[in-house]
């Protein structure tokens, strides 16, 4: 039979999911990769990796450059917390991405729930599960902003 985790180990997992919820809604990216046990650790998100592209496992070291292009977009940003379930070494999130822009009027509101696994004080898995059509909607949208944006200085 297993015993139950330790107090200290719930109370220690909680600061440090708190610590990435901070970073992420700072957008501190260099911050969040410190969190993890290493480049390597294991980042997954809903979906095939063919549709969406960016769902499937990735360790961090790609995953990160992919959050901080999509969030770095934003002219605000957060990370709305709606429940935090801790016990041990793992933890549950979920809430709400909030972000505005690129561009007046654009919003970016997926649900999404994060589950960690952590060891040593350190983040050793994290799976993502996230509303991949808000994604896929918002990602069409600011392509096509983009789009725009080159045309204007070929006609001008």
């Amino acid at each position: 039979m297993t015993s139950p985790p330790s107090p200290s180990s719930t109370a220690s997992t909680r600061a440090l999911i708190t610590q990435y919820l901070s970073h992420l809604s700072s957008r501190d990216f260099a911050a969040l990769a410190s969190l993890f046990a290493s480049p390597s650790t294991p980042y997954w998100v809903l979906g095939s990796p063919s549709d969406p592209p960016f769902a499937g496992t990735q360790p961090i070291s790609a995953r990160l450059p992919q959050l901080e292009s999509v969030l770095g977009s934003f002219s605000r940003f957060s990370f709305r917390v709606d429940g935090f379930v801790c016990e041990g070494e793992q933890a549950v999130v979920y809430g709400q991405v909030l972000g505005e822009g690129p561009g007046e009027g654009r919003r970016y509101a997926p649900e999404v729930v994060m589950a960690f696994r952590v060891r040593e004080g350190r983040i050793v898995e994290k799976r993502e599960w996230v509303d991949n059509s808000t994604v896929l909607e918002w990602a069409g949208r600011l392509e096509e902003e983009r789009r725009r944006g080159e045309g204007k200085g070929e006609g001008e």
